[in-house]
């Protein structure tokens, strides 16, 4: 198999390092492509007494994830783990992004029920109907007078999310949604700027050449100090509003309804203890803000640049939604073209580029055994910009996600373009796929369709380019203008 060149010690962390190294840690799905660009289809690097492998094929990726088994392996965030174990006044356990095994299983199995099921995700469309229509208020209040412009949108798209979490897990407003709320010290500003730091400090721990703190058997320095103060201010204040709702809960005894919270849910089973709800709703927090919102903002930034596009979602959300301010379950199922949109921005700006998988046994990949214990790395950002998986893979075409009518064939039977299921998995695949993304996609669809309602979307700057943080965010703030129809 192909790799990575060697150094004694070091291994392939020297591509790592300053001034010689050949990955720039905030770019590393780029690093992933000159990879592929050099090495094929898969190769491996060693870091410590590790082996990794890359795959960049489809075919593989599937064979991967069909043998992950009932307790997929996924490595990464050790350093949030640890910090975990020395907050157990907080967390229970150390959450689902960090727990592998049978705890996963069950932790798992008992969570899912909540926020997997179509039926109780849509009994959240009403407050989430009403946090849209707030925010499409909010942008109204605060686009310049003069040229309709918005400066640095994804931070408002951080309010939006936080404010619809809120709502959601704890039946709560944190108020960031506020027309005059712009001060930096309000519980909601820090919750944002917490989550975003731990986000950035967690990628450069888990990096393979700061990670030598393994060998200490715990991180050192000012990026471990920055991490545990970023990550007690975010705790403690959002368990402050946990308190409150656990509270509230005890005094006001209310049947599982629409009306009552994800925690309020937990609470409510006797087979989940409360510190295993409390961290439940702590990585609801934590994974619910830079994701959704720089999904969204990826979307968004596609429209504004392709109006043919954004007409074509116009003209649909008029058929489907008209000038209604509430969006229904039922008009969710037909906007198959606004989520067409959101599926190709998907593919060309994953939030998460890569999925990791650790087998328990041994493999066969593109002709090479792959024996268990490896961590694999699928490179879903390299796939979907292949010319096999995509012709054109580097043009927005969200028409390639639409099913077509095959006039040759006799019954007209509906297709779409031949993509492979595994190229693109913008929430993962399998029992550990990402676990919110039915929130995740209800919220983006009743967003981008408000936007679109309301406004001629356009966009002025350089091209999008994104840099890594443990999820990818715009490298430089997104300026918008949003004229009122």
């Amino acid at each position: 198999m192909p790799g990575v060149p060697q150094i004694p010690i070091l291994k392939s962390a020297w591509t790592l390092l300053p001034f010689i190294g050949t990955t720039n840690l905030l770019r590393f799905h780029e690093a992933a492509f000159q990879r592929y660009k050099t090495y094929g289809k898969i190769l491996w690097e060693a870091f410590r007494d590790r082996r990794l492998v890359w795959v960049f094929d489809a075919n593989d990726a599937e064979v991967v994830f069909r043998h992950e088994g009932k307790y997929p392996m996924r490595e990464g965030f050790e350093a949030m783990a640890l910090y975990r174990k020395m907050r157990p006044q907080y967390y229970g356990s150390t959450g689902l992004l960090l727990v592998h095994g049978k705890e996963w299983y069950n932790f798992r199995s008992k969570t899912q029920t909540y926020l997997l099921r179509p039926k109780l995700v849509h009994q959240y469309l009403p407050i989430m109907n009403e946090i849209a229509n707030e925010m499409i208020e909010r942008i109204h209040s605060i686009r310049s007078r003069s040229d309709s412009s918005i400066d640095d949108f994804v931070k408002e798209l951080y309010r939006y999310a936080l404010e619809t979490i809120g709502l959601i897990a704890l039946d709560c407003r944190l108020g960031s949604l506020k027309k005059d709320e712009t001060d930096s010290s309000s519980d909601a500003q820090i919750i944002i700027k917490c989550a975003n730091d731990i986000l950035m400090l967690n990628s450069l721990l888990d990096s393979q050449i700061l990670a030598m703190w393994r060998l200490l058997g715990r991180p050192v320095g000012k990026i471990w100090s920055k991490f545990i103060e970023a990550n007690d201010q975010f705790t403690q204040i959002c368990f402050r509003y946990i308190e409150k709702t656990k509270n509230r809960v005890k005094e006001v005894k209310t049947e599982q309804n629409q009306d009552a919270s994800i925690l309020q849910l937990l609470l409510m089973r006797p087979d989940f203890t409360p510190s295993e709800a409390v961290t439940m709703i702590l990585d609801m927090f934590l994974a619910g803000i830079d994701t959704t919102s720089h999904s969204t903002a990826y979307t968004l930034y596609f429209l504004a640049k392709h109006k043919d596009v954004q007409a074509q979602a116009r003209e649909e959300i008029k058929r489907v939604v008209g000038k209604s301010p509430v969006i229904s379950e039922e008009m969710i199922a037909d906007l198959q073209y606004l989520k067409a949109c959101i599926k190709e921005s998907q593919r060309l700006n994953p939030v998460v580029f890569a999925n990791e998988r650790t087998l328990s046994e041994d493999i066969v990949l593109s002709g090479y055994r792959v024996p268990a214990g490896t961590m694999i790395v699928i490179g879903h950002y390299v796939m979907s910009r292949l010319e096999e998986y995509f012709p054109d893979p580097f043009s927005y075409k969200p028409e390639r996600w639409l099913r077509k009518v095959n006039s040759v064939s006799a019954n007209k039977r509906s297709y779409k373009e031949d993509i492979h299921p595994f190229a693109v998995l913008p929430f993962g695949f399998g029992p550990r796929m990402c676990i919110g993304r039915r929130i995740a996609m209800q919220e983006m669809l009743l967003f981008l369709s408000k936007i679109l309602q309301n406004f001629e979307v356009d966009y002025e700057g350089d091209e999008l380019r994104m840099i890594n943080r443990t999820v990818t965010c715009p490298e430089k703030p997104l300026r918008f203008k949003f004229f009122k129809l």
